[in-house]
């Protein structure tokens, strides 16, 4: 071997070591929380939901063992449809943290674009998140920020 390719090898590892240190940003690595569910919910104890966007406001309340929109209109909501969005919200898992800035939460639409859910039981708010933008079609997520954390997984 000539010089010059002892010189382009050792330069291929100088590149190596700087690409491994500019994508490793503190407070954007991955967390040990992969895999493990987002919130813990007793989706039996849930008898309020609320769901806000930038244009509307929808209230969801249980009265006795149905489910009612009670916002904007008072009408009898689907007692499945209920019943699969608790039992979604309960089984979200995390893929670990996106993120933790503020300033990069409108890249995921977890800010005041993405739509804000309150669950409550017997008048307590127990949890609260956004849901921002849908992954790509590869991985098929969604993402959520807890407002209590302020993370984003």
């Amino acid at each position: 071997m000539n010089k010059n390719t002892y010189i382009l090898g050792g330069l291929l590892i100088v590149l190596i070591v700087l690409a491994l240190l500019v994508l490793q940003k503190p407070g954007e690595q991955s967390s040990s929380d992969a895999g493990k569910t987002v919130f813990k919910i007793d989706s039996s104890a849930i008898d309020k939901i609320e769901l806000k966007t930038l244009a509307s406001t929808i209230t969801l309340e249980k009265r006795g063992a149905e489910w009612f929109v009670t916002q904007p209109i008072t009408y009898k909501a689907s007692q499945e449809n209920v019943a699969q969005m608790l039992s979604q919200a309960k089984a979200m898992e995390s893929n670990g943290i996106i993120t933790n800035k503020p300033e990069k939460f409108a890249a995921f639409e977890v800010n005041s674009a993405g739509t804000q859910v309150k669950l409550s039981a017997k008048g307590v708010e127990k949890r609260e998140f956004v849901l921002g933008k849908m992954g790509s079609r590869i991985w098929k997520c969604t993402r959520v920020r807890s407002l209590r954390t302020m993370c984003c997984w």
